[in-house]
């Protein structure tokens, strides 16, 4: 996991250090380890909430305490979008799969379902004859055993 002084966090999001650590103390989730030294250590993931604090402060025109209280309660929810802002609540994900995985069932219970004799529909183990592949097996495993007995080598 690739690590980045203060002095590069700086550089990357354009906001001074005294500003970087201010924002340290108001917003919560945003505490970078330290060194043997003592230096601040950041991830992307800070460089991420670093990023969207900015963006709202600055773009959105947020106060610090605004800014503050939307990272908290974006941070409540699961964010699924690309863009800032969009996010989708722990519980229609959780809605939508479970939908999923009832459709997922169905569809598992339908394969498992034999097929009326004479239907065209094949299912993954069988080929164009419609022999299932441990019938194959069988069979080509009575062949060859037949031509051994016959001599005829395999």
């Amino acid at each position: 996991m690739k690590t980045y002084s203060i002095g590069e966090v700086e550089e990357i999001i354009s906001v001074k250090t005294h500003v970087l650590r201010y924002w340290e103390t108001i917003v919560p989730g945003i505490a970078p380890q330290k060194d043997m030294s003592g230096r601040r250590i950041y991830t992307q993931r800070d460089i991420e909430k670093f990023s969207r604090l900015k963006y709202l402060i600055q773009e959105k025109k947020f106060t610090i305490e605004g800014a503050r209280n939307e990272l908290i309660a974006e941070a409540s929810d699961i964010s699924g979008g690309a863009e800032p802002g969009c996010t989708l609540t722990r519980a229609w994900l959780l809605s939508e799969m479970s939908g999923i995985r009832s459709s997922l069932l169905d569809i598992y219970r339908l394969s498992s379902t034999p097929l009326p004799s004479g239907s065209h529909v094949k299912n993954e183990n069988q080929q164009g004859d419609g022999e299932s592949v441990e019938e194959r097996g069988a069979l080509r495993e009575e062949k060859s055993a037949n031509e051994r007995e016959l001599g005829l080598g395999v």
